[in-house]
Order: structure tokens, then sequence, then C-alpha cells
């Protein structure tokens, strides 16, 4: 199949101010050009930097990416996961992302590029997010202040009543320093939207030496960015493995937080679906052979499309009726939202699709770019799709049968679920959130109580991410 939107090369100019395929930036606020339309950040003349090599470089934030060269953005990103690629960004910017997370915010980019021939150096992505009520994890306000108890008790149920009264003081403690002049409303996260991964793309041809003195300039012009919006900033979804930007960020006055724990199923050296059972002990083995025949059982077809317009209806249908029953906080994906991801994306995105007979019964969105991400899902819950066991091969025999035949590293499986994800093979990795302060207020009343939430987060979700004990102890490798 060809690609059915192929990305066109256009050179407006370096403001950012062309959108094709969008009609969303006409209704951004006067406020977010204001402030985040300041120009170039030229530092060069600060005589300090210029004795670390800084004045090499020149940094803007940006509205798009459509004034640079496609060979640029795909070299810088080169080495990055799919959420740090030129496609993704041409999709996130087809998008109206404040309809998505459920709130006003702004998507840009911080941009570094050579001084003297323009060429791009590196790339980071963020929200400016102004709305406390958008999706959870991405609203500092419901994360760290109004949600978490929710998801505590659902992960530890036999902690409920403990956390009942947490939600008390918590909420005590955010109407005090509230009162203090505190502000919960909202950040910059340093963020690729409606992913949970956040960092730095830097050209891979670049020296450490070098890639730390661009993560200092994109820091300081998200610093620059807080200052003026007063607002804190936040790199997001940072891997435990991505050790020399959390060191950077560290040096940089950032306070390191626990996130969450991630899933990833290692599968850079597996063969066939025999290797992947030998992981596990005997009693594992059953279960798991039990659930890979369960659908041809049951008469039980699963296929692969990448053209996702085919199924847009039954995908949305399948999308709402899954997430929906976990409340509300979670993306919202209209029928046009896969038909633009599957055009944009492809080849590297594909949806699962499960069928009986010709009827959907629910289907797992499969993003691939050195890892495979199980990036969506969506199912019946009827009898049927139970007996077959629909939603475990979906989420992971299906992919892993891709990743036989593609050079992944890992299979991401998400947050959340650790037990089921565990049984089956999934290692818990943490992810972190690296914070900075504006104002000495903030970091004062604040940051001490986010440290804590923390500390409190990880050991809560420490209890539900134990390594499995139907994985053979050598197959257990976790870097959380």
């Amino acid at each position: 199949m060809t690609n059915p939107l192929p990305i066109k090369w256009q050179v407006p100019s370096r403001s950012g101010s062309t959108q094709p395929n969008s009609g969303k930036r006409q209704e951004t606020d006067i406020r977010n050009h204001e402030v985040l339309d300041k120009g170039v950040l030229l530092l060069k003349d600060n005589p300090k930097e210029q004795n670390g090599g800084f004045e090499n470089y020149e940094t803007t934030i940006e509205e798009s990416l459509f004034g640079y060269p496609e060979r640029q953005i795909e070299s810088v990103s080169s080495n990055a996961s799919i959420f740090f690629d030129l496609r993704w960004f041409r999709f996130l910017e087809s998008l109206d992302l404040s309809h998505v997370v459920g709130g006003d915010v702004t998507f840009r980019y911080v941009v570094v590029t050579y001084r003297g021939n323009g060429q791009l150096a590196a790339i980071c992505p963020f929200l400016v997010c102004r709305n406390p009520n958008i999706y959870f994890l991405y609203s500092m306000d419901k994360y760290f202040f109004l949600n978490w108890a929710e998801e505590a008790s659902r992960v530890d149920p036999e902690g409920a009543g403990r956390y009942r009264i947490l939600v008390w003081l918590t909420r005590l403690y955010r109407a005090l320093i509230q009162a203090a002049g505190v502000r919960t409303d909202g950040w910059i996260l340093a963020v690729s939207p409606l992913s949970h991964r956040g960092g730095i793309a830097i050209d891979p041809s670049i020296s450490s030496e070098q890639s730390r003195k661009i993560t200092h300039l994109v820091v300081e012009r998200l610093k620059e960015q807080g200052r003026q919006e007063t607002m804190p900033v936040c790199f997001f979804g940072i891997e435990e493995r991505q050790s020399q930007l959390r060191s950077s960020l560290c040096e940089e006055d950032f306070q390191e937080l626990f996130l969450v724990y991630d899933h990833a199923i290692p599968v850079s050296n597996l063969e066939t679906m025999d290797e992947y059972l030998q992981r596990f002990r005997s009693s594992g083995r059953r279960l798991l052979r039990k659930e890979m025949t369960a659908p041809s059982d049951n008469g039980i077809r699963f296929e692969s499309v990448h053209d996702l317009s085919l199924y847009r209806s039954e995908i949305a249908e399948c999308y709402a009726r899954t997430y929906n029953r976990y409340g509300s906080e979670h993306f919202h994906h209209c029928e046009m939202f896969w038909d633009k991801l599957g055009r944009y994306l492809y080849p590297n995105a594909e949806a699962v699709i499960a069928f009986e007979q010709d009827r959907v019964l629910g289907f797992s969105l499969l993003l691939g770019k050195k890892d495979l991400w199980f990036y969506r899902v969506g199912r019946c819950y009827d009898a049927v799709s139970k007996r077959a066991a629909v939603y475990f091969n979906l989420a992971f025999y299906e992919p892993l049968k891709r990743a036989r035949v593609q050079s992944y590293g890992k299979i991401w499986l998400g947050a959340g679920a650790s037990e089921t994800k565990g049984r089956r093979g999934g290692i818990s990795h943490a992810l972190y959130s690296h914070v900075w302060f504006p104002r000495k207020r903030e970091r004062l009343l604040l940051l001490p109580y986010l440290e804590n939430f923390s500390k409190i987060s990880r050991t809560t979700q420490s209890k539900a991410s134990c390594p499995s004990s139907y994985l053979h102890q050598d197959q257990i490798v976790s870097d959380g």
C-alpha cells in the first residue's frame, strides 16, 4: 500500500505561521502569541555562555516544524522513539489538541539550530497547560491533588480507607497554599503530546559534550517561558535509562519525581513464540498457551490493517466503550482521529482487529519504531470476547507475533494493570518527571509536598509492580 498522505516539501517562513492540514491555530488566543512568539533568544549576548561554546547555537519557539527541511527533522529524530518522529509531529499539528486532552493547551517546540547555517540540531516538543481540567496526567492539579486517591485505591484496594483520610488532608493543604498565592492550575509540560514520553531529540552525530550544551539551551528557553507565564516547567515521562538527560536536569535545578511504572516485554532476540513461552514456569506456560489458542477455538480471527479509515467507526466505538468504563480521564478520539493517525503515520501504525465472522470484537493500535508501542485498545465485553481471550491476544500475543519479524527492542505495554502485564512477561520500568519552579514561594510550599507524594506513589505502585512468579528469575530485569 502506498502512503495515502505523502509528506510534502514546504518552506514557509521560520515563524511557523503556515499550518497545512489544520485550521485550529486561528483560534489560539492573543495572549498565547504575545508570550510564545517572542522571537529568538540570542544567547551570544550572555558572556558566561559564550565561554562554553553556546554562541554556536540559536534557540527559537516554534508553533510548527513546516519551515524546516524534512530530512533534517528525520536526522535529528532518527534515534528517538515514534513520539519524536516527523510523521508524529505532522499528525499532532493536524489535530485540535485542546479537544483531545479536554481543555486549553498550546502546542509548541523549542528548536535548536546551528547559528552559522541554520541546520537543525535539536527539537523539544512541549505543551503550555493553562486549564486544570485537562487529562489528569497532564494536569498538575488533578495528578498531585485531586485524582490520585481514586487511582491509588484501584491499585491498592486494601488501603482505600487510608486514602480517604489523605484526600481530606491533601485538599486542605491545597486550599491553604492556594490562599498563600501558590498556583497549581497550570504548567509548561515538556512532553510529546498524546504520549507519556518527554525529552529532547538531539542529532545523534553531535558529541556528548555538545549534547549537554544543547540540553542547557533548551532548558533555559523553557525556564524563560516559565518565568514569563509564572508557571512551573516539567519534563514529563523521562525513562530510567535516559541517564544523561536526568543528570543534566538535576544540574539545572529540576527536582526528579517518580511518575509511574510503565511495563515492557523485551523482544530484541525473540525469534519464535516457543522462545517467549520458555521464559515462564510450567504453570505460566499452561495459562499462556490456553489464551493463545482460545481465539481459533472460538472462531475468532485477527487481521492487520494500515488504512484505519476502513474501520474508523468500529475502532472509535470500541475505544469509547473501553475507556469510558474507567471514567472520563482519557484522551478523546473521534472517528477522524483514527483516520488521520493511519494516514500520517503510515507505515508505522497498524490496527490489529479481532473479527467474529464480519463483526468487529476489538482492536489494538500498534506504533512501531525501534520499539513497538501498544498504544490504544478497545473491545467488546460479551461472552464470546471473554471466552476467546480477545483482550490478551490483542494486547500481548498479536504484538509478539509482529515483533518476531521486526527488529524491535521492546514492546511497551503502558502503565496500570501491572499484575496482568507481569504475568505475561511485562517488566516494570520507572518513569520520572523533573519539575522546576520560577518562584521561591512554590519551591518552599509546593515542592516538599510533591517530593513526599512521589515517594508514597512509588511505594504504592511498587506493591502492584512486583515481578511475576510465573517468570523464571533470570528473565526478570527491571530498571525501576
